[in-house]
């Protein structure tokens, strides 16, 4: 497990691997960072491989089940291809028994993770899918409004408590993920009584998450 003492060396391997800004690094260390969940392995005392537990909340309609979402797993250049990774999945693993969680869910950086992520335990529960949208609309009456995040957190809250099975973390994470999706040059809108994320390009928005129907957002 990590200790105060090791966050100047996590944020380089962090800077390394990822290639945020040290704002970004900052934000996670100051705001979503959990000592006891962050797992570590040195190669003569320097941090070389790296994982974080964040709490999760798996909701549906008839319980709730306590985990952990597996985040920012990296490990430097020179020290891959040792088997690190494997061995800080399965602490993971263990370290969420001996606590008594119920799940650890993570997304595999790339598909060809998925056979070893398997291997470890985990299936697949969710799927992404790309759905082109077309707006031909002339609504002068719409209005994107910018959504602050106590307001975000509220109507993603009521979103989500319309499916069966929904997963949230504590609020300082997500208020973490809110400012880092900004950060990135993401906007998120308030509109129709809903929310909006996206990233916009040259001729098109590329939405990530929406709260709105297909026919709101095309005569938007």
């Amino acid at each position: 497990m990590a200790l105060p003492a090791d966050i100047p060396a996590l944020k380089k391997v962090w800077k390394i691997c990822f290639d945020d800004t040290d704002e970004a690094i900052d934000s996670f260390f100051s705001h979503a960072f959990h000592q006891n969940t962050t797992l570590v392995l040195f190669e003569h005392e320097k941090p070389v491989s790296m994982l974080t537990l964040l709490p999760a909340i798996w909701k549906s309609s008839q319980r709730k089940s306590k985990g952990y979402y597996v985040y920012a797993v990296a490990t430097l250049p020179e020290a891959r291809g040792k088997g690190y990774m494997r061995t800080l999945e399965e602490e993971a693993c263990r370290l969420a028994q001996q606590t008594k969680k119920e799940f650890c869910l993570l997304v595999p950086a790339t598909h060809s993770l998925t056979a070893m992520y398997a291997k470890l335990g985990y299936k697949p529960f969710s799927s992404v899918d790309t759905i082109p949208l077309n707006s031909n609309s002339k609504n002068q009456s719409c209005s994107l409004q910018s959504c602050g995040f106590d307001d975000f957190y509220a109507l993603r809250t009521q979103y989500l408590s319309r499916f069966h099975q929904a997963v949230r973390f504590d609020k300082p994470y997500e208020h973490y993920a809110y400012q880092e999706y900004l950060r990135s040059g993401g906007w998120i809108f308030s509109l129709y009584n809903g929310y909006l994320c996206a990233y916009p390009s040259k001729k098109s928005l590329m939405i990530t998450e929406t709260s709105l129907s297909k026919s709101e957002i095309e005569s938007a």
